[in-house]
Order: C-alpha cells, then sequence, then structure tokens
C-alpha cells in the first residue's frame, strides 16, 4: 500500500468510533484503497447496506487526523518500521482467518509471517528454574523442524522462549502491548536486537506513543494465538495471560499443548488445568508437540552449538550462548545480559580465549571463533 493510502488508513482509524471491524467491512467496496473510502461521495457510501448518516459523520471527520498520520509515517520511516494491512499479500495468512484480526500491524524487523510451521510459547513471568530448563530444551529439540518461535517478550517463559529460539537459531517474534517507539520492559531491549539482527521481529497494532496498559495484553495475546499453527503453555497460574492466550487459541480452532507440573506447584496449575478439562494436549518435549501435528524434520538442525564446545562450567557455556548471537559483543553488553562483575567476566574471558573459544577484538569486543 502506497504512502496515501496508508495515510489515509491511519486517519480512518484514528476516527471515534469507527474500529478495525468497520474498516474491514467496508474497504472491499473500495478496491481495499482507504484514500478511495475517504474521499468517496456520501452516495456511494450510503449504496453500502447498514451504512447510516452517523457513520458518514464520522469517516468525514478522518481528514483531521491527517496531520497525525504522517508524524506516524515520517516516525515508521525513521525507524525501519512497516506497516502490514489486512489487505496485502504479506499479512499473516494464520492470522487473517480469525474474526477478531488485527486491521494493520507495525512491524520491526524482516520476519517471515508465513513460515511453515509456526509456534507460540508463553507462560508466567514468575518461571521457576525447572520451568525454563522445559522451555530451553524443547525449543532446542524443535530447531530440527524450524518453527517460528512467537511470544510475548514479558520476563519468564516468554523471554526464555525468545532467548532459547535465538541460541537454536530460530527466529523470533515479539508481539507487543504498546507502540514501537519503547520497550517494555526495558531490559529485554538487548534481545530485543539480537532478535532482529538474526530474521526476526517485533510486532504491535498500537501506534507510537501508546504505553503498555494493562488493558493491551489481553489483545496483544489474541494476536500471538492467531499467528500460531499451536500454542504451548509452560508453567501458568489458573488465571493470566497464558490462559487467556490459550483459551484465544482453542477459541481460533489450533492446537492448545500444557506441560504438566506438580498439582502443588502454584505455576503447573494453569497448565494442570487446561489438561484436565481436555482444552490442551499433555506434552512433555519437542517429539510430543511433532507427533500431535504430524510434523516431519527439515534438514539437519541449523548447528547445535553446545555439541561443538568442549565441557564448559554453567557460568562458560552462558557467556558462550551470548556470544553465539551474533557476530560481536562490547564487554558492557556482556556484563549487562550475565549480571557478572566485571572481574568475573574478564576472568571468564579469558579462560574461554586460552581454550580458543573466544577472540579479543579492539574496543573490548569479543567473539566467537
Amino acid at each position: 500500500m502506497d504512502t496515501k493510502n496508508l495515510q489515509a488508513l491511519i486517519s480512518l482509524y484514528y476516527c471515534h468510533g469507527i474500529g478495525r471491524e468497520i474498516l474491514k467491512s467496508l474497504l472491499p467496496y473500495f478496491n481495499a484503497l482507504p484514500l478511495a473510502l475517504m474521499e468517496a461521495e456520501d452516495s456511494e457510501l450510503y449504496a453500502i447496506e447498514g451504512v447510516r448518516k452517523k457513520l458518514v459523520e464520522k469517516l468525514r471527520s478522518a481528514p483531521a487526523n491527517l496531520a497525525a498520520a504522517a508524524r506516524e509515517i515520517a516516525f515508521m520511516e525513521q525507524n525501519g518500521i512497516r506497516m502490514i494491512t489486512f489487505f496485502d499479500t504479506d499479512y499473516p495468512y494464520r492470522l487473517k482467518r480469525c474474526e477478531d484480526a488485527p486491521l494493520f500491524l507495525f512491524c520491526k524487523g524482516s520476519p517471515d509471517l508465513n513460515p511453515r510451521h509456526a509456534l507460540a510459547i508463553v507462560g508466567t513471568r514468575r518461571a521457576t528454574e525447572q520451568g525454563r530448563d522445559v522451555c530451553r530444551q524443547m525449543i532446542g529439540e524443535l530447531a530440527a523442524y524450524r518453527p517460528l518461535i512467537v511470544s510475548g517478550m514479558a520476563a519468564g517463559i516468554d523471554i526464555t522462549a525468545h532467548k532459547s529460539a535465538l541460541y537454536a537459531r530460530l527466529p523470533t517474534v515479539g508481539v507487543l502491548g504498546h507502540g514501537l517507539d519503547t520497550l517494555y520492559p526495558a531490559q529485554h531491549k538487548s534481545i530485543a536486537k539480537s532478535m532482529l539482527e538474526q530474521q526476526g521481529g517485533l510486532l504491535s497494532e498500537y501506534r507510537s506513543q501508546t504505553r503498555p496498559d494493562k488493558g493491551n495484553f489481553p489483545e496483544r495475546n489474541r494476536i500471538i494465538a492467531g499467528l500460531c499453527d499451536a500454542v504451548i503453555v509452560i508453567e501458568a497460574a489458573e488465571k493470566g495471560g497464558a490462559h487467556i492466550t490459550a483459551e484465544l487459541a482453542s477459541d481460533y480452532h489450533r492446537e492448545v499443548f500444557a506441560v504438566p507440573g506438580r498439582p502443588a506447584d502454584e505455576y503447573s496449575r494453569g497448565c494442570n488445568r487446561l489438561i484436565r478439562e481436555n482444552k490442551a494436549s499433555l506434552v512433555e518435549n519437542a517429539a510430543d508437540v511433532a507427533r500431535f501435528m504430524g510434523w516431519e524434520q527439515a534438514q539437519t538442525p541449523v548447528a547445535v552449538q553446545r555439541k561443538l564446545l568442549p565441557e564448559l562450567s554453567a557460568e562458560e557455556t552462558r557467556v558462550a550462548e551470548l556470544l553465539l548471537r551474533k557476530e560481536q559483543w562490547h564487554i558492557d553488553e556482556l556484563m549487562a545480559n550475565t549480571a557478572f562483575s566485571p572481574a568475573k567476566l574478564s576472568t571468564l574471558l579469558l579462560s574461554m580465549e586460552m581454550q580458543g573459544l573466544v577472540r579479543s577484538l579492539p574496543g573490548k569486543r569479543y567473539r566467537m571463533i
């Protein structure tokens, strides 16, 4: 869609009382050209079944929003963001099948949103170490099937899923409940940067300057569910965002999987309940998921890096996992992502350099050999 039509679309969307469903129903009458809708004669509008005076008056307010729409487009151009509209050929086809699909998505990065396989992995923000381990292992095993990994960039299971996808060399997309001018939580900015560098991306249906308000996240969750073939829930309370995403996926006729846990564990109760109520299939590993989905392995998965490394300590492995995500890292970035002290990190890097794994570069930068 060209710039003038994008500007018209945003202007129409900003009109009070005109939402995505109205525009999705009206635009096909104008060859999906928002500018044609905005400039349509009254007679053309009244010829459409269901259009009344009140709606026409609302549509007539759209030109007042053109300046704000132009500012949004300028922000997009300055920050490498594109808008994918419901009528574009590259709009995610899985999401398009959902009745409440967004009218458009703001997209940063260059992810393939129509891959052969796409999985959402969600769970509690208060993940246990066991839950994070399950997430890491499952995504590592899923690398053989090359899925797109989708989650919400939140703390806990979400960010573990994104990190694990990066480590497994899988593309991963974060769906946000706010505008793309910021990132919430802010401590995940370095992860987001790595995602963009690895053919992943960030998505939002919210314009810039939209705050991460509580009410935005259930709306965000429907996009996570709609983008994927299936949703995997790893640790969840009985109520919360992960449970909402699972319910939405079920409504969209997508597969829902849950990893069971001990009845006494607070963050296993949501998974156990989904399984008990036949709202999710029980899975314990990637093989279970692949069997349910009828997936066949792709060619040999992209380098399972851990197998290429000698035996490392847990702390060295943590550093290695970071270094494998991109070409080079500044020591300050490594400290921020590991929480190691400068002395501790320097010792680890020196040890790994002596083992022939790491090379130090000018400007306090490091990379894997």
